[in-house]
């Protein structure tokens, strides 16, 4: 009987965290956590995401016939403080959380950050949308995610390893 890619008893990730099967415990996929150069990638991906959504805002507002929106004009804020800036603190702590952590925690950031893109379209445009309200919504739900992925995915770890 073969086992699928998705089968917890065929993951082998090697590193400092390995997950292995030979007679060792096998710690869920996500549980495992993140080296430095995987956490180096989140950084440089937001403060890039960061870069990316100064230049949209600047170029959308500039075409705006000077109507803008603090929304969309500090949307950057988003990544390079909540992604950027916690990676780094990491970093620099030298605490390199769980890849559950990290992917539900760069999932909020989105949310957050295209709702807040969206916000300033909507404002710049003179508009509403009765669906605003699911952005920081979906954004809150998966920051809880986040704060609980972080002890959850440790005891798993002590668990299993």
């Amino acid at each position: 009987m073969s086992t699928s890619a998705h089968d917890p008893s065929s993951y082998d990730i090697s590193g400092k965290n390995a997950i292995t099967r030979g007679g060792k415990a096998v710690v869920p996929y996500g549980a495992e956590l993140l080296q430095r150069g995987e956490l180096k990638k989140h950084l440089v991906f937001n403060i890039a995401a960061a870069l990316f959504l100064l230049a949209f805002g600047y170029i959308y507002e500039s075409f705006s016939h000077g109507v803008h929106s603090p929304f969309m004009t500090y949307a950057f804020t988003v990544p390079l403080l909540a992604g950027a800036g916690v990676y780094a603190v990491l970093l620099a702590a030298k605490k390199y959380p769980a890849r559950a952590t990290v992917l539900l925690w760069n999932s909020c950031i989105a949310v957050f950050s295209v709702g807040s893109v969206f916000k300033g379209v909507l404002d710049i445009y003179g508009t509403t949308n009765s669906l605003i309200f699911v952005y920081p919504a979906a954004g809150g739900a998966l920051l809880l995610a986040t704060l609980i992925s972080v002890p959850a995915t440790a005891l798993i770890r002590r668990r299993k390893g």
